[in-house]
């Protein structure tokens, strides 16, 4: 069984068209999903879910929601949760959670 946590980012492995999900809440057997960039919601057995997690390495480039490319240059993992840090093309440095 996959350790979900609120706050996650992962994409469904039979729905790639849903984009990224954001798990919104993990109740007894269940995992709900919200896929941002479709607008979807999904409800599935958290025990069988077609969901990979979605994990940047240093050197990814990654689009943000507002359209900023951002190289990751490093990222922090607590409580189930990764923060990325990175830079943009203009160089500023940059940090969000997934």
């Amino acid at each position: 069984m996959e350790n979900f946590i609120p706050g996650q980012r992962w994409i469904s492995n039979t729905e790639s068209e849903l984009g990224l999900g954001l798990i919104l809440e993990v109740v007894s057997n269940r995992v709900v999903v919200l896929f941002l960039a479709s607008d979807e919601k999904r409800i599935y057995a958290r025990d069988n879910s077609p969901l990979t997690r979605v994990k940047f390495s240093a050197g990814d480039i990654v689009e943000s929601i507002d359209g900023n490319k951002i190289t990751v240059t490093g990222l922090i993992e607590q409580d189930g949760l990764i923060t990325y840090v990175g830079k943009t093309n203009q160089d500023r440095k940059f940090g969000w959670m997934k």
